[in-house]
């Protein structure tokens, strides 16, 4: 039988003859170890900058975590970064979580992203779509272009496609390290997501400002009734706000029987009038430029929308007094803080938004309202103003002329130059005058004897420090010297030349010499 522990080794046959050896049961001694040098020691790794990790609070493991993957966490495995980007800003990006309190941002150091991101719906739009923008924006910045299908449109229709183009630009300008970040945020998109509900609930906060700030004033402002106080009360609900959301070409219906138009469209009464997206209300247009069966004069060029913004920008007071701002103490306003000077189409169609909101009856802001989408209406104006650039031009300037008085001193023609530019003028000409060599302190005439040159010999001298002409200088010297050829004798530091009829030698420092050049 073999040994306990070496089964392996052997094998019995029946009836098999005694062995004649025995064999030791202790295991065979293995053969002594060969020395073997030990490796070199592998060269030293410099460890790249650690991407930054999110707070340890965070449910979600961030996904360059070491910890999450420790047999990969050898400096050697470590992969250099391909891409630069600011940890600093990056960290506050990860901080940034809807519903935090004011002392938490200034504690984290994010109250500056918060007073940035408030002021996106102003030039963004009230229906802009955060997750949109900033996916949309990450994976095609730098790669917009002219041949896409969206531009290919006709007639041009704003919709996503434009507004993450135009947004992720804007956002690119507005929000602080976004541009730098973009190579990390495309690798961590869940980080991209998080600053976009950010974002929606910081936005939806500064619009619902600026629309209960507008839904309170508006009623003093437009001299309304009492009834129309209690917001519910206002829209379809009344016919004086009704009148205002009427469209145009709906105002003689309404004429007939105001009680029975608003309540029509007020019940969504089967055959009532249709009062949607795209029958622009009354309140945005100037009636006086209105043209019955055209939509466009007067679109946009209102006086309720001019003390809208008036109101949001300028506040109260400028508002109730036509423009004219009190300086008082407090907060300044919103145009004095941001040092606004024009409104472009955003601006304009966010408050054409915000006042069909305080005319309508809903006591919160919605999308819908009936027949309504606010969506559409945003979309429908943002084409107009994409399609026809030269009424986006005066319709623009028209606010600037309107809210800050600019468009005047920008489109008036100068006759002639200003006096700041013929005050310039003049300096320069004194200046070059100073620069100007004066004969009678250069020149020093040496008198040498030669021939009479012809009349038709001229002399023609060049100043090389300046380069300055002189092609009346023979004139200039025959006052002097009662022999036609000559050599001249500069004083000053001035580089050798030479004239058609004689040759000048300079030297740094006075004395200097002179050698005559024969004429022909």
């Amino acid at each position: 039988m073999a040994p306990k522990g070496f089964a392996g080794l052997y094998h019995t046959r029946k009836n098999a003859p005694p062995c004649r050896y025995t064999v030791d049961a202790s295991p065979p001694a293995s053969p002594p170890p060969v020395p073997v040098s030990p490796p070199p020691p592998p060269p030293r790794q410099v460890d790249p900058e650690p991407e930054p990790q999110p707070p340890t609070s965070n449910a979600h493991p961030h996904p360059d975590d070491p910890s999450n993957n420790m047999s990969d966490s050898s400096p050697a495995k470590k992969k250099k970064k391909l891409y630069a980007y600011n940890s600093t800003i990056i960290k506050k990006y990860y901080t940034l979580v809807p519903g935090t309190k004011q002392a938490t941002r200034i504690a984290e150091g994010t109250e500056f992203l918060y007073q940035a991101a408030q002021d996106f719906p102003q030039h963004l739009g009230a229906f802009i779509d955060y997750n949109n923008v900033l996916c949309e924006g990450l994976a095609r910045d730098g790669t917009w272009s002219t041949d896409d299908p969206e531009q290919q449109e006709d007639p041009l229709t704003w919709g996503p496609y434009r507004d993450a183009k135009c947004g992720f630009a804007t956002l690119k300008d507005l929000f602080s390290g976004l541009e730098d970040a973009i190579p990390y945020l495309r690798r961590h998109l869940e980080l991209a997501s998080q600053m976009a509900k950010w974002m929606k609930s910081v936005t939806s906060k500064a619009r619902s400002d600026d629309a209960n700030q507008l839904k309170d004033h508006i009623v003093e402002i437009l001299g309304l009734p009492d009834e129309v106080k209690d917001k519910v009360q206002r829209g379809f609900r009344h016919h004086v706000t009704g009148q205002l959301l009427c469209p145009p070409h709906l105002l003689d219906e309404f004429d007939n029987d105001p009680e029975r138009f608003c309540r029509s469209i007020y019940n969504m009464r089967r055959g009532r009038p249709q009062v949607g997206s795209v029958d622009y209300p009354i309140f945005i247009y100037n009636m006086d430029e209105y043209i019955p069966g055209k939509w466009k004069p007067g679109l946009l060029k209102s006086e309720l929308l001019i003390t809208c913004a008036r109101l949001i920008f300028q506040g109260p007071t400028a508002a109730k007094n036509g423009g004219t701002q009190i300086t008082t103490k407090g907060r300044p306003s919103v145009a004095s803080s941001i040092n606004m000077k024009e409104l472009d189409g955003f601006t304009i169609v966010y408050i054409a938004t915000l006042t069909r909101f305080a005319l309508n009856s809903q006591h919160q802001w919605y999308n819908d309202d009936g027949d309504f989408i606010g969506t559409e209406f945003y979309n429908n104006l943002m084409s107009i103003f994409l399609q026809d650039d030269d009424w986006s031009e005066e319709i623009q300037l028209w606010y600037r002329e309107q809210l800050f008085g600019q468009a005047a001193s920008t489109n008036s023609a100068r006759p002639g130059p200003s006096g700041h530019d013929l005050l310039l003028a003049e300096i320069a000409a004194e200046k070059a005058e100073r620069r100007q060599p004066k004969l009678k302190h250069w020149l020093r005439p040496t008198l040498l004897p030669t021939r009479t040159p012809s009349p038709s010999e001229t002399l023609t001298c060049y100043y090389a420090s300046s380069g300055t002409r002189f092609p009346s200088l023979y004139c200039h010297l025959r006052s002097h010297v009662s022999y036609p050829a000559f050599a001249i004798l500069l004083w000053g530091p001035v580089l050798p030349t030479s004239a058609c009829s004689c040759t000048l030698v300079m030297s740094p420092a006075p004395p200097l010499y002179a050698f005559r050049k024969s004429l022909p």
